[in-house]
């Protein structure tokens, strides 16, 4: 049962690690906060996201 009223904000980080190891914890949080809440992202944020996860190459130098 999702419960609206939760947000949470999460590290850039946290979501990167969780993509990257799905059995950690920083996934472990991630699936709870989905599950039980709502994620907030502000624009900055997810941009970070987009840049990391969906164009790795991007971000090597």
């Amino acid at each position: 049962m999702k419960v609206e009223s939760l947000r949470v904000v999460i590290d850039s980080n946290i979501w990167i690690n969780a993509a990257l190891s799905p059995e950690g914890a920083p996934a472990k949080l991630a699936r709870r906060v989905l599950e039980y809440g709502v994620a907030v992202f502000s624009p900055a944020t997810f941009a970070e996201l987009e840049t990391r996860l969906w164009n790795p190459s991007s971000t090597a130098t």
